[in-house]
């Protein structure tokens, strides 16, 4: 096939390595979209999907060349050629799978996770590879408002009492909104472009999570936007770039600082890292 006559070959104008080796495998899912697919569409990289309902490449597709991604899921065949490499993110319940395995090697998405995994495991050879934010046009906001906190996520988004948050942010003239019922990556820009003036990240009852990442102030920051966030292990590598709240007395002095205005295009710069 054409990865095979291309690297016989190789190297051919205008084609990167990326194109023909790596090897993308995801499962369903929203770690599946973002590590998986939208960073394969990316590099214009092979996908594999293993859904049920999915029809996979034939063996005869593989190469000594592949570099196999396995993205939140635990490779199912080793045996495969080429490299392999456990994305893990935030999937602690891997570790089992992972010290068991050593050949395989391993990826984090933060920084405070590469440093647990090298602990765990005793390895020196985890790579960080930084989470990637949303905005992949570089779309930039009109103008910097002050109507509306909120945060883009599931139930998990936010641990605190949303009723006493609310009464928080309406001393400082603000209303709440926090969007969960979005379809994909489209939907996330617009909310960010359009709709959110100040974040709000509020995960004190699972903080403790080195394999967290900061994907939310990271998609914030592309925009301009500011983060007010419960601080987590996952955010270190950010501290400065994000304003850390552990109560609503903290949250309260935060947005009052953030009412006389903030640096956006700082934020914007740092964001470029990602």
């Amino acid at each position: 096939d054409v990865r095979w006559l291309v690297n016989h070959f190789w190297p051919v104008p205008t084609w990167t390595p990326e194109m023909t080796r790596l090897v993308f495998h995801r499962k369903r899912g929203g770690s599946g979209d973002v590590r998986g697919t939208q960073m394969a569409e990316h590099f214009m990289a092979r996908q594999r999907y293993h859904f049920r309902t999915s029809r996979n490449y034939p063996a005869d597709w593989n190469y000594d060349f592949d570099v196999h991604i396995w993205v939140k899921m635990e490779p199912e065949d080793l045996e495969l050629p080429g490299k392999h490499y456990l994305d893990v993110m935030d999937a602690s319940e891997r570790m089992g799978w992972i010290l068991k395995n050593p050949e395989c090697g391993l990826i984090a998405e933060s920084q405070s996770g590469q440093k647990y995994l090298m602990d765990r495991t005793g390895r020196d050879d985890v790579h960080w590879i930084k989470i990637h934010h949303c905005n992949f046009d570089r779309v930039l906001r009109s103008e910097d408002a002050w109507h509306t906190a909120g945060v883009c996520g599931g139930k998990g988004a936010i641990q605190c009492d949303v009723e006493e948050l609310k009464n928080v942010l309406d001393k400082h003239g603000l209303t709440w909104e926090w969007y969960q019922d979005y379809k994909g990556l489209d939907d996330i820009v617009r909310f960010y472009q359009d709709r959110l003036d100040v974040q709000i990240v509020w995960r004190s009852r699972t903080a403790n999570r080195p394999l967290k990442d900061p994907e939310k102030i990271v998609n914030a920051m592309s925009f301009g936007i500011p983060t007010i966030a419960f601080p987590e292990p996952g955010y270190e590598e950010l501290e400065g770039y994000y304003w850390p709240a552990s109560s609503m007395e903290e949250l309260d002095s935060a947005l009052s600082e953030l009412a006389g205005g903030w640096d956006r295009q700082r934020l914007i710069d740092k964001a470029e890292e990602y």
